[in-house]
């Protein structure tokens, strides 16, 4: 059974929050608010980054300026969808009649996911 002091500090909103938690709580809530004060451009540019944007190089040796196009940006993409959707489950469980092994071949699904583009893997 609790003591008296657990009662009263319970009825008090429980233990006081440290000091390192509460400038913690602050900074977060700051962020917050910048983050939605800038909210559209930081998804706008997220979405470039995830489409590849062109960027400029210029080269000293040549004084020319080049256009490079990096293409979509998987890391990019993926870190949205994750944040859009929530992540997927990382573990898979399979399990076969009678306690038998299940045997699954990946290795088409793969080169298809893996080819070059250009390329025709089957």
């Amino acid at each position: 059974m609790p003591g008296i002091q657990s009662i009263i500090n319970g009825k008090r909103g429980g233990r006081p929050l440290s000091q390192a938690t509460l400038i913690t709580t602050k900074i977060r809530e700051k962020m917050a608010k910048k983050l939605e004060e800038r909210f559209g451009p930081i998804i706008d540019a997220q979405l470039d980054a995830a489409l590849g944007i062109q960027t400029e190089a210029y080269d000293k040796k040549t004084n020319k300026l080049y256009y490079k196009d990096p293409g979509p940006n998987v890391v990019a993409f993926k870190t949205i969808l994750d944040q859009v959707i929530g992540r997927a489950k990382e573990s898979l469980e399979i399990t076969g009649d009678e306690d038998k092994p299940v045997l699954i071949q990946v290795s088409s699904a793969i080169k298809r996911i893996y080819a070059d583009p250009g390329t025709n893997s089957d």
